[in-house]
């Protein structure tokens, strides 16, 4: 009896294994299927971001008008910004129209002080919940291809595991850098042994740049105020 129970359970499990055996292909199907839907999607709004650049610029007013309607309603503007450099981010916008422009409309707004503090804020969160967002999406869609890679070249093993080691320091380093092309480098260090928590802390290197560029959108707010100011007063 106990012989014949044995038999039956061993027998299960076997089917189970096999069960699981055939399953796997398929899910490997349709997780590849999705990454490719995925992947498609994503690269077409970069495409037509970077062809309407070139022609109607239909985005740069886009921008244009949601930097007027912010202005004319900072405290929702506020939070308003947030999520859609967020979404700019994610999808290759150029983030210095918006930033600038940020500087610009809270400082003409609010004042320099003020302007400067809530347009970093804004700035600064919008572009770091991007920057996750588009490193989750690289990991995704790219890490699997990378860590082939790795495997396959020493050059990439190295460089994979340097940033696997050393990820918070390489990473703020490279937010420091003007240079670094900011959209692209999300993505890429997604497909990297980079882990996530130390990517995040790694985003406190963007607040330099941010209030920087904030504060020179600002100034020029301040200036044209202080233009309209005098030609009011003559």
């Amino acid at each position: 009896m106990s012989g014949d129970i044995r038999s039956d359970t061993e027998n299960i499990g076997v089917e189970q294994e096999v069960a699981t055996e055939e399953e796997l292909p398929t899910n490997r199907c349709r997780k590849n299927t999705a990454r490719i839907i995925l992947a498609l999607t994503v690269l077409g709004f970069i495409i037509y971001i970077i062809v309407d650049s070139q022609g109607d610029n239909n985005v740069k007013r886009l921008i244009e008008d949601f930097l007027q309607w912010v202005e004319d309603n900072p405290a929702a503007g506020v939070f308003a910004l947030i999520g859609v450099y967020f979404i700019a981010t994610v999808l290759f916008v150029p983030g210095s129209l918006l930033t600038l422009g940020a500087g610009f409309v809270f400082g003409n707004r609010l004042g320099l002080g003020l302007g400067v503090l809530l347009a970093s804020v804004a700035v600064f969160f919008g572009a770091a919940f991007g920057a996750i967002g588009a490193f989750l999406l690289g990991r995704y869609l790219l890490r699997d291809s990378i860590h082939k890679l790795s495997q396959k070249y020493p050059v990439f093993q190295a460089i994979d595991s340097a940033l696997g080691n050393h990820g918070f320091r390489i990473v703020t380093l490279l937010r420091l850098s003007p240079i670094v092309p900011f959209n692209a480098t999300n993505y890429i260090l997604g497909a990297t042994a980079v882990p996530l928590r130390e990517y995040i802390l790694s985003c406190i290197g963007m607040l330099p740049g941010t209030v920087l560029y904030v504060f020179i959108g600002s100034s020029a707010g301040s200036i044209v105020e202080s233009a309209s100011n005098s030609s009011g007063n003559k």
